[in-house]
């Protein structure tokens, strides 16, 4: 099966025809909005200076803000058939000498003054090749039959991330599939305001590019802006956690244009979608994916499959199958299994490593459950099970339940080491304003009444708050 980049016909597509459509849009309005003939003719004429510069098969890798270049740079490298790893710009020196070293890059095109500028000394900047070649301007545009890839960084549960490459035909294969998911047409305007750089970004792009939708992004998030663009013009929000709960400091003037908010990364506090619900007027649903995977589920309310804390159904192309544990990870209850996955989204290889596949599925690590209807929950992480003497808990099943205490804003439960064999359950609670952090007794009382002893923490301690990543995520490892 070829590998070739088709982001960059589409792209062809609709220049020729919405030539003054635009393509993307900055919601800070200090930027120009980019049509799509202009972000056409950008993606050409940066396809030219990586093929001149870098040759084929080469590794850039990108520093840059959310922008229209950090875009055009990525759609360039897999139409050019060079493999481009975006980082965050809050990358550090270290980190970034660490991925140069791994993947081998050859180039970089990195924003000046940023705090890892010093790592890229002496890789080559394709830029140079746009400011001093005329040719470039006019030179038409070959993609290569080989295509490209987007290398990205997966969070591991230790040591440095990470990387898993995803092959252009991926990418076209994750566009479609959002496009699918969020029932996307070009009339609409997708907001997205985290960083482009990660697996979440790529895909929503990559949706947002081939149906021929406007794309808003944000430079830097600045929660006003967004709250103020949901009034006018956006229909379609893809948010993690954070995105929302900043969004519940204002209050709208007048009804949003959206029509659809879907959370990811992580999973979103019962209590912010309710307050969502009732001050912004709508329900917002689950997308499910992974970096190795990119989107594979979007669960959408006032559709049939959604349910309450469910990831939907797998989107076209995209299989689900559940691996029964042995013996059953939930005391009381074998219906959980750990869920696999095969998608055409899926990365191709993990660099410095390997995929953990079974016989052609990636294994997932989380847990989940199928209803008869096809729909899937996802009920823990494997690797997070708490061996609690001949009985193994799940800790999402303990937090889901502290959660649903309305004296608790936020819960974590891990394993506290009580011998080379055997651990016992901590949970680390952060209370709603005014409630009694003095004694924990009360806490303790309402988690007996509905876990069996083995699930009850032995430890529970209320901190202020508990340490999170960019995008939302719980740092366990923090707590």
């Amino acid at each position: 099966m070829s590998n070739c980049s088709h982001l960059f016909q589409i792209l062809q597509s609709h220049a020729a025809e919405r030539p003054s459509a635009i393509a993307i849009r900055d919601i800070s309005g200090e930027i120009e909005p980019c049509t799509y003939q202009s972000l056409h003719d950008l993606v050409g004429r940066y396809v030219h200076a990586l093929q001149t510069t870098m040759g084929s098969h080469a590794t850039i890798v990108t520093v840059l803000p959310s922008t229209v270049e950090q875009i055009g740079w990525m759609c360039a490298a897999l139409a050019a058939g060079i493999r481009v790893v975006p980082m965050h710009v809050g990358v550090s020196a270290t980190e970034a000498i660490g991925v140069i070293r791994r993947t081998g890059a050859r180039g970089a095109i990195v924003e000046s003054g940023g705090r890892s500028e010093s790592a890229f000394a002496g890789l080559i900047d394709p830029r140079e090749a746009l400011a001093s070649s005329k040719a470039a301007q006019a030179a038409p545009v070959s993609p290569t039959e080989r295509g490209g890839a987007v290398v990205l960084e997966s969070s591991g549960s230790g040591g440095p991330p990470k990387l898993v490459e995803r092959s252009a035909s991926a990418i076209d294969a994750v566009g479609r599939a959002v496009v699918h998911g969020f029932e996307l047409t070009p009339d609409d305007c997708v907001v997205f305001p985290t960083p482009l750089s990660h697996s979440y970004g790529v895909d929503v792009v990559a949706g947002a590019l081939t149906v021929g939708a406007t794309l808003c992004i944000c430079r830097a998030f600045d929660p006003e802006q967004l709250a103020a663009e949901l009034e006018s013009n956006a229909t379609v929000l893809p948010g993690v956690p954070f995105v929302f709960e900043s969004l519940l400091r204002f209050t709208p003037a007048k009804p949003t244009s959206l029509r659809v908010a879907v959370s990811a990364g992580a999973p979103l506090p019962a209590a912010i979608a309710k307050d969502f619900h009732a001050q912004w007027g709508i329900q917002i649903g689950q997308l499910y994916g992974s970096t190795e995977l990119g989107t594979v589920a979007i669960s959408i309310p006032a559709t049939e499959s959604f349910k309450d804390g469910a990831i939907g159904r797998p989107l076209p192309g995209v299989e689900f199958k559940l691996r029964a544990l042995d013996p059953p990870a939930i005391e009381g209850d074998a219906r959980d299994g750990e869920l696999l996955i095969r998608s055409p989204s899926m990365a191709t290889r993990s660099i410095g490593g390997e995929l953990d596949m079974d016989e052609g599925w990636l294994r997932t690590g989380d847990l989940a459950r199928r209803s008869d209807t096809g729909v899937y929950w996802l009920t823990g992480r494997l690797n997070q099970l708490i061996n609690v003497g001949a009985y193994k808990v799940n800790p999402s099943e303990v937090e889901d339940l502290l959660l649903a205490h309305p004296l608790v804003s936020e819960a974590v439960v891990v394993p506290v080491e009580q011998s080379a064999t055997v651990q016992r359950v901590r949970a680390v609670v952060v209370l709603q304003a005014g409630a009694d952090a003095a004694d924990s007794s009360w806490l303790r009382q309402y988690l007996q009444a509905h876990l069996s002893r083995v699930k009850v923490p032995r430890v529970i301690e209320f901190v202020p708050s508990l340490a999170k990543t960019s995008l939302g995520k719980i740092q366990r490892d923090k707590v």
